[in-house]
């Protein structure tokens, strides 16, 4: 049960901890202050707990499928919003700068409620059991641990990249978290039967989804060792558009400086 807890909590916590410190990282390099992710975390976290105590009512709309419908619009809505950050990140100062505090404050709600929420009703599920709760809130808090950490090294590794680097850098991430948040969006949809199910391959022999690493590489690029073809094209398209976006305003922003 011990391990079991640090592999559910670190999966949750490092998605929501990485995107955290992309959106930090971003923020150091335009030289602003961070009190809008701030703001986001406390609303998150706030949100969460709400949303673990509806998710038995939500869970009963569309025939059954009320959660994973309901969390497949969250993660489409990180997407969204990712590609309008990025967008107004490579955007002249005075045309995008402004819309970024709002639209970073409501990524980081977003993707806290949405990860909180799965850690408190996992830990719900045990609390009320003397014989796992323990062990649970031990290995809860070790996964909570790592993930923290995990973030908070990516973000000084940003940090600490050259200028012209760190932008590139810091770019590319926000393509990649976001193609993680269309391929679990549609993961979703299958579930809910709205798109089709499938294997196009299966990498769990040689990358466990399990691992420490499996879990870097599902919050980082929402890897899975058994994704569905509907995932892989909801995936391609996602970051063929995010990617074709952002490059449309790099040229575009050269052009008006």
């Amino acid at each position: 049960m011990l391990l079991t807890s640090v592999i559910i909590v670190l999966r949750e916590v490092l998605e929501a901890a990485l995107l955290i410190s992309v959106l930090s990282a971003l923020r150091h390099i335009l030289g602003g202050g961070r009190k809008e992710l701030l703001l986001g975390l406390v609303a998150g976290l706030t949100s969460s707990v709400i949303l673990a105590r509806s998710m038995g009512v939500i869970s009963e709309f569309a025939d059954g499928v009320g959660q994973e419908l309901l969390l497949a619009m969250m993660h489409l809505a990180i997407y969204i919003c990712l590609l309008a950050i990025g967008i107004a990140f490579l955007a002249p100062p005075v045309e995008g700068r402004p819309a970024l505090p709002i639209l970073m404050a409501f990524t980081v709600a977003v993707a806290v409620s949405r990860e909180g929420a799965e850690i408190c009703l996992y830990l719900s599920a045990f609390l009320q059991q003397p014989e796992a709760r323990d062990s649970v809130l031990h290995g809860s808090l070790i996964g909570l641990g790592i993930g923290v950490s995990a973030g908070a090294l990516l973000y000084y590794a940003l940090c600490l990249l050259p200028s012209v680097a760190g932008r590139w850098v810091v770019t590319s991430l926000l393509v990649v978290v976001a193609g993680a948040m269309a391929i679990q969006a549609a993961g979703l949809l299958i579930q809910a039967d709205f798109l089709p199910d499938g294997r196009a391959w299966d990498t769990s022999g040689w990358l466990s989804e399990e691992g420490v690493a499996g879990q870097l590489l599902y919050a980082l690029v929402g890897y899975e060792a058994t994704p569905a073809p509907a995932q892989l094209w909801v995936y391609s398209c996602a970051v063929i558009m995010m990617g074709a976006a952002l490059i449309w305003q790099r040229h575009r922003s050269r052009r008006l400086v």
